[in-house]
């Protein structure tokens, strides 16, 4: 059970992250906002708070799950 959570979060991971790349490409020579900063101008993936929720939730599900399951052992 805990290897095919641990599977299915690694899956997420990068698939989200693929997902996210491909979205920011093709979103990168299009300014949105007027007013956007240079760092987002230069670095999309570090200034998307979406990348850092595709990499932590996942993180945190199993985190939780793997205390879960040897809690109820």
């Amino acid at each position: 059970m805990l290897t095919f959570l641990l599977v299915l979060v690694f899956a997420v991971i990068f698939f989200g992250a693929i997902g996210s790349y491909g979205i920011m490409r093709r979103q990168q020579h299009h300014e949105l906002d007027k007013d956007s900063n240079n760092m987002v101008a230069k670095h999309p993936a570090r200034a998307n708070p979406i990348v850092y929720a595709y990499i932590a939730v996942p993180i945190i599900i199993a985190l939780i799950t793997i205390v879960w399951l040897l809690n109820n052992r």
